[in-house]
C-alpha cells in the first residue's frame, strides 16, 4: 500500500463477529456454550465479508463539495501566483544589485574588440542645494532658532530650540507652544488682518 492511502476495509454482517470469522478456518469443532460458534446457521453459511478497497484520489475528490473544490483550487492558485511573484521581485532585486556593483561588460554595438570601454569611476555627485524662497526662508527658521553658545554634545534639546524658546515664551492662557501654535497664531492674526 502506497504511503499515504488509506487502509482497506472489511465490512461484517450485523449478525458475525471478528471472533467468528478467525474460528472459521479449518478447525475442528468444538463445542461451545456460545450461540455465535455453535449454531447451525452460521457454520453453515460463507462468511459475509465485503472488502471495500481503499479510496483513491479521484473518490476523494469526487466527495467534496464544490465550494471545497472551488476553494481548494483557488488555495493552489494563491500559493502558485505568490511563488512566482516572489520569484520575480527577487531576480529584480538581484539584477538591480548586480546593476549597481559591476561595471558594463558588453561593448557598444560597432565598436571591435581592440577598443577600451571606458568605465564610470566617478563617485555620484552630491544633490544640488535648494535654493528657492522657501528652502531659504525654512533654513533661516532652522538657524535662527539654534542656540550656537551651547555644546550640542552636552545639551542638543537647548543647541537645537534655546534661541527659539527665548524668543517664543510659552503664552499666560496656553499650556504649550510650539511652532505650529506659532504658525496658527500668525494665520490667525493675518486673517483679522491686524499683522
Amino acid at each position: 500500500m502506497p504511503f499515504g492511502d488509506p487502509p482497506d476495509y472489511v465490512h461484517l454482517r450485523t449478525n458475525e463477529s471478528q471472533m467468528q470469522l478467525i474460528s472459521m478456518g479449518d478447525q475442528p469443532e468444538t463445542p461451545s456454550g456460545s450461540p455465535c460458534f455453535n449454531t447451525s446457521s452460521t457454520r453453515e453459511e460463507a462468511p459475509a465479508v465485503v472488502f471495500i478497497p481503499g479510496k483513491g484520489t479521484a473518490r476523494w475528490w469526487r466527495g467534496r463539495t464544490s465550494l471545497e473544490r472551488i476553494l481548494m483550487l483557488a488555495i493552489v492558485l494563491l500559493v502558485l501566483l505568490s511563488a512566482v511573484l516572489l520569484a520575480v521581485i527577487l531576480n529584480m532585486d538581484r539584477r538591480e544589485y548586480t546593476k549597481t556593483t559591476s561595471a558594463p561588460s558588453e561593448l557598444p554595438s560597432g565598436s571591435s574588440s581592440t577598443q577600451k570601454v571606458p568605465t564610470s569611476t566617478t563617485l555620484p555627485s552630491e544633490p544640488p542645494v535648494c535654493t528657492t524662497i522657501g528652502c531659504v526662508r525654512a533654513a533661516n527658521a532652522i538657524i535662527n532658532a539654534m542656540n550656537t553658545s551651547v555644546n550640542p554634545c552636552e545639551d542638543f534639546y537647548e543647541f537645537a530650540c534655546g534661541k527659539w524658546n527665548e524668543d517664543h515664551p510659552i503664552p499666560d492662557d496656553m499650556s504649550g507652544f510650539g511652532t505650529f501654535s506659532h504658525v496658527r497664531e500668525q494665520v490667525r492674526l493675518q486673517l483679522r488682518g491686524t499683522q
